[in-house]
């Protein structure tokens, strides 16, 4: 089956922008996850122009009043065809930070006094300096799980959704981020096995993380890239 260049165009460049999301995500230390919804009564939540100018007024804003605040988030679009976005943020005025009364776990949100036991319920917060419709915040527990849940916002889809029009940004990024430290090495399976052997021991708190990346030829045949990521304490290795 041949595809269009259109679309292997999109899936490739879906896979650049979830490298790049990840590796931010991963490198930073993040305090919350935040999400920004619109209100059809303050703008319109499916023009994407006017979003991406009144989101980027808010995060100058909030950069203004810290300058040690970071973030890095990605649009979504429903079922719809309205937007809102994720973000991974911190350096927030906690002060703004205010207790919803609910709690969440997976797609589940309920009333505190309604939560049932088992599940490890976290509180769910709302940010009042934003204006422009409903946020939720919640607390980031583990850098890598909440790195691959950002990413997957990352798709083909909203690569074709967003377009290629110039300024309409697929992911929003503060200038202040940590980046990723590299390394690239040619090794043997021997140097492999020894490089991940020291690389584990007496490190249990490592993790691995395995992406693969699935390009398209100039022939519409399928190309799959295997990553291996290992990620530690920084100071362990």
């Amino acid at each position: 089956r041949r595809h269009t260049r259109s679309c292997i165009l999109s899936r490739g460049l879906g896979d650049v922008y979830k490298r790049q999301v990840n590796s931010w995500a991963r490198a930073n230390d993040w305090e919350y996850f935040l999400t920004l919804t619109f209100d059809e009564k303050v703008m319109d939540r499916y023009d994407y122009n006017l979003i991406v100018k009144k989101v980027g007024k808010w995060l100058n804003n909030q950069k203004a009043l810290n300058p040690d605040f970071k973030y890095l988030g990605v649009p979504e679009q429903h079922k719809d065809g309205a937007w809102h976005f994720h973000f991974l943020v911190c350096g927030i005025d906690e002060s703004k930070i205010s207790d919803t009364g609910k709690v969440g776990f997976g797609k589940y949100v309920v009333d505190k006094n309604k939560a049932w036991n088992g599940p490890q319920w976290k509180p769910i917060y709302s940010y009042e300096s934003y204006k422009m419709g409903y946020s939720t915040v919640t607390k980031v527990k583990d850098r890598y799980r909440v790195a691959m849940y950002i990413t997957k916002y990352i798709t083909k889809d909203l690569v074709n959704q967003i377009g290629d029009q110039k300024g309409r940004r697929r992911f929003w990024k503060s200038n202040n981020l940590d980046v990723p430290e590299v390394e690239n090495m040619h090794l043997s399976e021997g140097e492999y096995a020894s490089l991940l052997f020291d690389l584990t021991l007496n490190n249990e708190d490592m993790k691995q993380q395995e992406l693969k990346h699935g390009l398209f030829d100039e022939n519409g045949e399928p190309i799959t890239q295997i990553i291996r990521y290992f990620e530690t304490k920084k100071g362990t290795v």
